[in-house]
């Protein structure tokens, strides 16, 4: 096979089975990434009906794959996908998926493995250890209890030291390249439900809490080391398109340039970063964005972070700055608190989404602590809010959780959601005042739906954050056009839509990317989400590219046309990489299967429309740049909008409408084909994409779409 490696390593921690799954049973039909883990665990998990086995069960698995154009070269590519039951969505767990970058499945792809798929539980602590095809259980017990980051520098000296020199390995290769290492921390060890895996410093699966998972099967990390290659079945094409990528999109103007800053989204602004200069930039495998930095005057700290995990704690850092000094919160200061409040999530192996803005640590302090000052005081005995915003105070804090020190540890031990419900907190939901949870099923804020009312919709419709810029990426390019060029922009959307459509016939429609109040609650606005939904699960979850990165790439600034290429270079690529002759209809219908068959195992966990709805703020608060949480503006608060004929982001003045929502449902259900009345998958659309057998177990289950 050219692209993918053609086998995925299985290793069963109970009986301790390492053994080999044929990439090619899967490729066809789903890819990799994201489509590869989620037919495997309907394979060895789902498929076996309900009752569904818990997320801390030895029988659920924890998949690690990569995608075909992973350690070809392809910039943006190398985003490993992570998949299984997760412990974290509310009010019951569910299969899901996270992902991170770096190196990890470059790596995995050099050893000669597309993935890892991992079952079973160890009766004392272990890793996995690979090198090339050779893999080893190995004791962890020496490193249980560490941060993550420490676990993989104790591996690093125990396999194959980092370095520049070169390393002989057992077969007689040779490499200067260190293991790569995907670790869960003190958080996963001791099943917190946002327990997360990291890579390195800052590469973290941070969403939907694998760390435990992983931590449930007595596994501290999965090492790998290769000294192998990809194939590529037409490197001169691929190279040519790469190139031709680069300068569409990407040419270099500014080296660290990235999500919100020019050392990779770090919320200190121009001065802090000036005064603290980058000591060295870091990017995942084969990208030159290098949207990743760690600073001169804090070595170790704010290691490889960039967008939300960089704002873990800033607020609260702020926060103290306001109380020592008396200051408007404006004038306050970013200090190296901030950025070691950030890195601390990662050590202790913490899902930094739920702590991003600071929300959560908002209500903790202002709410629960000024508020209730005796019941907290009860809950919380040894956590000395005097010292809130500080590096002591986040020390203290996160242990308590890991640790589960108290009831307010114990409770947040058990994700933020379900820790309301326990400290008897839940109404702050119905507030839009440092709730931080729009979604019912307790997913972090990341964008306000009554803003992005699409992120909303796709994000409503699964069980995490959407956490993918499409469309705002694409909305985004066209507000960067200014006058005619915008106007051109806009004709093209509807031209490219009409071109390339999803294999169900939905589409992208500039009226379904406008977000005016009319537009909300039509059926172009929900066509666009299904599309990508498709869109998404094809190019973003399953080859898999990076959306940072620009992908897929509609627009470009430096060509006349203001066309980037889409869809025909994206798939271009895929063909020059895998040697295949396929089109955008065949990659978009299988993104589709992914999504109908994710669907299918979401409704065997337990998923209803009657459940999808906004929380209850959403509906009966406004949202208005005035409205604040604290003293920060709601994060993700700004809409893509025509005002006075021009395409502009700012700020809505609205909440969200109960009944328009539901007939967006009602046709979003319709358009795919599913049950509109329970938002299952029926017969005819499983089978309209190829995996009929689904709706077998589905029947069985009593769950069968009518």
């Amino acid at each position: 096979m050219y692209g993918w490696a053609g086998k995925i390593l299985y290793v069963n921690l109970t009986s301790k089975e390492i053994s080999t799954i044929p990439t090619e049973k899967y490729a066809d039909q789903y890819i990799g990434g994201f489509g590869i883990g989620a037919a495997i665990y309907w394979d060895l998990v789902a498929s076996r009906g309900n009752p569904q086995p818990g997320a801390f069960d030895p029988s659920n698995i924890v998949s690690v794959m990569a995608g075909p154009l992973c350690g070809a070269g392809v910039p943006g590519a190398s985003r490993g996908d992570v998949s299984g039951r997760s412990p974290q969505p509310y009010p019951f767990e569910m299969f899901s998926r996270s992902s991170f970058g770096g190196h990890f499945t470059a790596m995995l792809k050099m050893a000669g493995w597309d993935g890892v798929v991992v079952q079973g539980r160890s009766e004392k602590p272990v890793y996995i250890y690979i090198e090339n095809s050779r893999v080893e259980i190995r004791d962890a017990e020496h490193l249980w209890g560490l941060f993550g980051q420490d676990a993989q520098l104790e591996i690093y000296k125990e396999t194959v030291p980092a370095g520049p020199s070169w390393k002989r390995l057992r077969d007689g290769t040779e490499t200067t390249q260190p293991i790569a290492i995907l670790a869960a921390g003190p958080a996963g060890e001791n099943l917190c439900r946002e327990g997360n895996l990291i890579h390195e410093g800052g590469h973290a699966a941070g969403q939907m809490g694998f760390g435990a998972v992983l931590g449930s099967k007595n596994c501290k990390a999965i090492g790998v080391i290769g000294t192998g290659s990809v194939k590529v079945a037409d490197p001169k094409k691929l190279l040519e398109l790469v190139h031709q990528r680069q300068q569409l999109w990407f040419r270099m103007e500014k080296p660290n340039g990235s999500i919100g800053s020019p050392y990779g989204g770090q919320p200190g602004g121009k001065e802090w970063e000036a005064a603290n200069k980058v000591r060295q930039g870091s990017g995942c495998h084969a990208c030159p964005r290098v949207c990743k930095g760690a600073f001169d005057t804090l070595p170790g700290q704010g290691s490889q972070m960039v967008c939300m995990g960089s704002y873990g704690y800033a607020k609260a850092d702020l926060e103290r700055d306001k109380r020592e000094r008396g200051v408007a919160f404006k004038d306050a200061r970013v200090s190296d608190a901030m950025y070691y409040g950030a890195q601390a999530l990662n050590r202790y192996g913490l899902n930094s989404a739920y702590w991003a803005k600071d929300l959560d640590y908002n209500w903790i302090y202002n709410t629960f602590y000024m508020e209730e000052p005796e019941e907290f005081a009860r809950v919380a005995p040894g956590l000395d809010m005097t010292t809130y915003g500080t590096k002591d105070w986040i020390d203290t804090f996160l242990d308590m959780i890991v640790h589960r020190k108290n009831p307010l540890g114990k409770a947040l031990a058990e994700g933020w959601r379900r820790g309301l419900d326990i400290l008897g907190k839940a109404d702050v939901l119905e507030r839009n005042w440092r709730a931080a949870l729009p979604w019912w099923h307790g997913a972090p804020h990341h964008r306000d739906p009554r803003a992005q009312y699409h992120w909303g919709i796709q994000t409503l419709l699964w069980n995490r954050d959407h956490d993918k810029h499409n469309p705002e990426s694409l909305q985004g390019m066209i507000v960067s056009f200014k006058d005619a060029k915008q106007k051109r922009a806009m004709e093209l959307i509807d031209q490219l839509g009409q071109k390339y459509p999803s294999t169900n016939g939905t589409t992208v429609s500039m009226k379904g990317l406008t977000a005016n109040d009319e537009n909300l609650y039509t059926k172009e606005l929900t066509s666009t989400c299904v599309y990508h939904r498709h869109l998404n699960q094809a190019f973003l979850e399953c080859l898999p590219l990076c959306c940072t990165l620009g992908n897929p790439m509609w627009f470009s600034p430096y060509t006349e046309d203001q066309l980037g290429g889409f869809p025909d270079l994206e798939v271009q690529i895929y063909n020059a990489v895998t040697g295949r002759n396929e089109t955008f209809a065949d990659l978009i219908h299988k993104g589709r299967r992914v999504a109908y068959l994710t669907r299918a195992i979401n409704v065997l966990d337990g998923v209803h429309r009657d459940l999808e709805v906004f929380s209850p703020y959403q509906y009966d608060t406004r949202l208005s740049k005035d409205v604040k949480v604290g003293d920060h503006q709601v994060m993700g608060g700004t809409a893509f909008m025509m005002v006075d004929g021009k395409f502009v982001r700012t700020w809505p003045n609205r909440s969200i409408d109960r009944a328009g929502t539901e007939q967006v449902k009602t046709w979003y259900f319709e358009m795919e084909g599913w049950d509109s009345e329970t938002g299952w998958p029926t017969r005819r659309s499983l089978e309209a994409v190829g995996i009929g057998d689904v709706a077998d177990v589905l029947k069985q289950a009593g769950k069968l779409g009518g």
